[in-house]
Parts: C-alpha cells; structure tokens; sequence
C-alpha cells in the first residue's frame, strides 16, 4: 500500500528489460518453425502468450478471492506457489531447451550450393 512510485519504477524496469528479450524469442520461434513464415510463427507465439496469460490472471484471481477459506494453516499463499511454480517450470525449460536453427541451417546449405557452382 502506498508505494505507487516504487511499483511504477518495477514496472518500468521490468519493461525495460523485457522487451529486449521478447524480440529474442520471437526470432528463436521463427528459426525453429523455418517452413512457416515468420508472421505465422510469431502470431501463434503471441496468441499462446495471451491464453497462458489469460488462464493464469483467472487463477490468480480465484486463488487471492478464496484466499480467505484457507485460514491460517498453510505456510505459503496458494497463488504464490502457482507463481513460483511456472517460474520454476519455466526455467526449466529454459535451461534444457536446445532447438534447431533450420532457417540458418537452410541457409547455410543454399550458399554452399552459390558457391560450389
């Protein structure tokens, strides 16, 4: 409560940080789906985007208004554990996700055939 300007200056930084990387996984999607065009590939990473979203802010917003019926039994609030929960499930993914870069590798293959010939 009452920490307006330290939430917009989260907020702020988060943005900051997150754009950069947004474009990065967009560019990672596209090499990995390389027959499908780019528009495709990026117009279904953001429509999955929204869905998680969607599906998460529903939860998160059922969990806190039910918080109440909990009582004071549990050591952690039930919508942190979702949260920390995907964080966790996605950074392992993160971590152990090693696609293949077709795009590149097409690439690569087509100015090998320019300069063989």
């Amino acid at each position: 409560p009452n920490n307006t300007i330290v939430l917009a200056l989260c907020w702020g930084i988060l943005g900051f940080f997150v754009t950069p990387i947004t474009v990065i996984a967009f560019s990672c999607g596209v090499e990995c789906m390389y027959p499908v065009e780019e528009e495709i590939t990026t117009g279904i990473l953001m429509s999955s985007g929204q869905i998680v979203g969607i599906v998460l802010t529903l939860l998160l917003g059922w969990l806190i208004d039910n918080q109440n019926q909990y009582g004071e039994s549990y050591i952690f609030e039930p919508s942190y554990l979702v949260l920390d929960s995907a964080s966790v499930l996605a950074n392992v993914f993160i971590m152990f996700y090693h696609g293949l870069y077709k795009r590149f590798e097409s690439d690569c293959e087509l100015y090998s055939s320019l300069l063989e010939s």
